[in-house]
């Protein structure tokens, strides 16, 4: 992963439920993708919930969560939420004259 570099400038907004993640695209495109993940502090250890369909050359995603789910409501206060975003692009190995497709490392912003 030495040549495709990771998103920067995360940010995370909220309003109410609703949560607005965006990023920077710091390399020249992720024209092969873009991941994006995010957790609770009540998601099971070592998972995440991931989003699937997201357009390569998006900087931004909105995911609600259901208030229901919390306090008042269930005893579970939420208190932090994180996402995981990275991109892939194209890479030309030079000495052996073939293109391959690289993921960056996880980029991560918590709330």
């Amino acid at each position: 992963m030495a040549n495709t570099r990771k998103p920067n400038g995360l940010t995370i907004v909220r309003e109410g439920m609703k949560f607005t993640c965006s990023w920077k695209i710091i390399d020249v495109d992720y024209d092969r993708g873009i991941q994006f993940r995010r957790r609770t502090n009540l998601t099971a250890k070592g998972k995440w919930d991931a989003e699937s369909g997201i357009y390569e050359k998006s900087t931004s995603i909105d995911f609600w969560l259901t208030a229901a789910n919390y306090y008042p409501t269930k005893a579970k206060y939420l208190t932090t939420v994180t996402f995981q975003v990275r991109g892939r692009r194209k890479t030309v190995v030079k000495d052996d004259v073939r293109t391959e497709y690289e993921w960056s490392d996880w980029a991560e912003k918590s709330f």
